[in-house]
């Protein structure tokens, strides 16, 4: 495994056929089901989306180094794809305003 790029210990993404919010780890393959939501974030999209933001904010975490975390997880961290640099156009889920 090779994970020389700039990517966080951990971060929040989320699973779109589930409509959860995720875990992931650096390093690890897949995704972990978190506990830690709040009941008004479960089952809601645009809540669950905006609180991944929040949190993913407040840990450092980029959409960029968010969108190499998933891929990575996916797919394999030895590849370009876990590299924050190729997703350069990432956005937050939610706009500023949110």
């Amino acid at each position: 495994m090779t994970t020389d790029h700039d990517l966080p210990e951990a971060c929040y993404a989320f699973e779109e056929s589930t409509q959860q919010v995720i875990g992931i780890l650096r390093g690890e393959v897949g995704y972990r089901l978190l506990s830690n939501v709040p009941p008004h974030v479960a089952g809601n999209e645009l809540e669950a989306r905006a609180w991944i933001d929040n949190r993913n904010n407040s840990m450092g975490v980029t959409p960029a180094q968010r969108e190499a975390m998933v891929s990575g997880s996916m797919f394999g961290w030895h590849l370009p794809i876990a590299n924050p640099a190729r997703h350069t156009n990432a956005k937050p889920y939610t706009s500023p305003s949110n």
